[in-house]
């Protein structure tokens, strides 16, 4: 998507173009394996996770799907 819009993170105006197609109010779960690319994200009201190297992150990601 960045090469088409000609953004990329952690610029918030990706983020923002990303908001365009959610449904008003709608949660978002932000992953990336950099802390810079989350600090947009969060900016905007999204809940974001560190996805570590040890593969943490997938039990987070799990317990909040059940």
């Amino acid at each position: 998507m960045s090469n088409q819009v000609g953004l990329c993170k952690p610029e918030i105006e990706i983020y923002q173009r990303v908001e365009t197609f959610l449904a008003a109010g709608e949660e978002v779960l932000f992953i990336d394996d950099q802390e810079k690319n989350l600090h947009s994200a969060k900016l905007l009201g999204w809940r974001t996770l560190l996805a570590d190297e040890e593969g943490d992150w997938v039990n987070e990601v799990e317990s909040l799907l059940i």
